[in-house]
């Protein structure tokens, strides 16, 4: 799931919009979109424990075609992520269109599957697949307890 935060409800009582920050910060991937003339997005910004990689979309203009739409990517990922494609062209601008729209999407998902392999993950299904283990082998204990003091009595 992708959320966009232009998209989650506005509250104007709420300076800091704890809510928007709340599910983006929950996000494992990041996708910044910018105008042209933005000043440069920093991901350090960004304090979140579970965004492992920010994907950042800049529009650009070229000087020697202005009539179309352009992009520049740039992605950052967590050190322990591993790499994911597809691939990035050199030097990394795409055009406006499907073709575009197909990569940036396919980058995405690659993008979350190989965090899922990243350290903070791997840590978290085993711990989760420890704690399933251990619950599992106690009630079967338990059951075992249930039967043997049944026979007994």
């Amino acid at each position: 799931m992708y959320h966009v935060s232009t998209l989650l409800p506005h509250m104007d009582y709420n300076e800091q919009q704890l809510h928007k920050k709340r599910h983006i910060g929950n996000d494992i991937v990041l996708v910044v979109f910018q105008e042209e003339g933005a000043p440069p997005f920093i991901p350090s910004t960004v304090k979140s424990n579970y965004i492992q990689i920010i994907i950042v979309v800049r529009s650009i203009i070229p000087e020697n075609d202005q009539d179309n739409s352009y992009y520049r990517v740039t992605i950052c990922a967590h050190g322990d992520v591993p790499e994911f494609g597809p691939p990035i062209p050199y030097p990394p601008i795409f055009k406006h269109g499907p073709e575009f729209g197909e990569w940036i999407i396919s980058k995405m998902i690659n993008a979350e599957l190989a965090a899922y392999r990243g350290k903070l993950f791997r840590q978290q299904i085993m711990r989760d697949h420890f704690k399933t283990s251990l619950t599992e082998i106690s009630e079967k204990v338990a059951k075992r307890r249930r039967s043997l003091f049944k026979s007994i009595t």
